[in-house]
């Protein structure tokens, strides 16, 4: 048995903005339990719905902007999102830009992916950034190509990574250095 639009209910609130309650019209959400709709001069809509299938939805034709927090302290927590099963997805057509005035701290209870088809820079190409430290158990570095080898060789452990049997004998040698045994 399909559901009709008899039981579908509106309370208009004025020229621009109206709350709708048992929509059966589905969509690739499913049919809405309630949604609050509204536009602007411009016909530019926003809507907030509620899902049959528990999916809740914020949409907007134009920009979407969350202030928070302008009477806080510093110290507090301006803005927490919280997901308590799952992942947390951000999807964009374009760049992703995250910026602060401060620090970006990435903290993860296993681990941390950086993914790209093209480049993962670190630092500027401005050569700005003052320093990269790589702190770690262990560091791999693997490549097809690239420069990092040659750059490591100019540096003062450079002795060191021309080859396994280098960094060896650069060992062997540090230890006789630090005993006087020659």
């Amino acid at each position: 048995m399909s559901k009709s639009n008899d039981a579908t209910r509106q309370e208009v609130l004025g020229p621009k903005l109206y709350i709708e309650t048992d929509n059966p019209e589905s969509g690739a959400a499913g049919p809405e339990a309630f949604c609050i709709k509204g536009e602007n001069a411009s016909n530019k809509r926003v809507l907030l719905a509620h899902h049959d299938g528990g999916l809740t939805r914020f949409e907007t034709e134009e920009r979407f902007q969350v202030d928070v927090a302008n009477k806080s302290t510093d110290s507090d927590t301006g803005m927490q999102l919280t997901c308590w099963k799952g992942k947390i997805s951000v999807n964009a057509d374009g760049d992703v830009v995250i910026h602060s005035n401060n620090s970006i701290v990435l903290s993860a209870e296993k681990n941390i992916s950086l993914h790209a088809n093209g480049i993962v820079e670190v630092g500027t190409s401005k050569g700005e950034t003052a320093q990269v430290i790589l702190q770690a158990n262990q560091v791999n570095v693997s490549s097809g190509g690239g420069n990092l080898g040659k750059h490591l060789k100019q540096g003062p452990f450079s002795h060191v990574v021309d080859s396994v049997d280098s960094l060896v004998s650069g060992m062997v040698d540090g230890i006789r250095d630090s005993y006087g045994v020659g």
